[in-house]
């Protein structure tokens, strides 16, 4: 019969919570963490041209083509989804609002793009860090195409 030491060390380890870091780190893949306004547009729209190619490409693959093509956007959308709650949290909102919006009112997820993120530490994490040259160049290409495309639908109607 062996008896436990109660003076002994912890066997689980032991991380400190805090590691003095400003920013959080960037997690595109699971809906822990925080993104900000700029990065969401940015990922958002390179996610959206992906899925096309992809589902496209792969739609023309006989027999299973459909659903290959399928199960990438239900994945695609999986992604975005957990973008979406990455964005809510750097608000400091619930999760909830993003999984109400993409769902319910899809038109209403203009919101993420217009709300700022909390400056500082929220209850979800660390502030994002700061955009990178890549991702300000292609938040500068996005509103071009953007403006292109308000410009094209505006011409249809005058």
């Amino acid at each position: 019969m062996t008896s436990e030491n109660p003076y002994a060390a912890p066997k689980s380890s032991v991380v400190k919570d805090d590691d003095g870091s400003e920013y959080g780190a960037l997690k595109i893949y699971t809906d822990k963490g925080r993104l900000g306004r700029l990065r969401y547009m940015v990922y958002s729209f390179g996610l959206f041209l992906v899925v096309i190619i992809v589902a496209t490409a792969l739609y023309f693959i006989p027999k299973a083509g459909p659903i290959l093509s399928g199960i990438s956007v239900i994945i695609a959308f999986l992604i975005s989804l957990n973008l979406t709650i990455q964005r809510c949290h750097d608000f400091n909102s619930s999760s909830f609002l993003a999984l109400a919006v993409m769902i319910f009112v899809p038109i209403a997820s203009v919101i993420f793009f217009v709300i700022p993120g909390t400056k500082e530490k929220n209850k979800y994490g660390l502030q994002p860090p700061p955009n990178t040259t890549p991702i300000k160049i292609g938040s500068v290409i996005l509103g071009i195409l953007l403006l292109a495309v308000i410009g094209m639908i505006a011409s249809w109607y005058v």
